[in-house]
């Protein structure tokens, strides 16, 4: 998987296949802890399988922006 530098979408390549996912803005939803965590699952066309995005993949800078302390 790889993050762009822009502050407001990500690359994702699949984990499986290494294909292309696509790039997408970033997307903010309640975890089951009711903390804001930026996560999202991506299908891929080629192989099927599924990649999450969470938050240890993201960038310090963008989780400052998105998550202030």
């Amino acid at each position: 998987m790889k993050i762009l530098n822009n502050n407001n979408y990500v690359k994702v390549t699949c984990i499986h296949c290494n294909s292309i996912l696509g790039i997408y803005k970033k997307d903010i939803h309640w975890n089951e802890m009711a903390h804001r965590s930026p996560e999202f699952e991506v299908k891929c066309a080629a192989c099927g399988g599924m990649t999450e995005v969470k938050q240890p993949d993201i960038p310090k800078a963008w989780l400052r922006e998105i998550c202030p302390d």
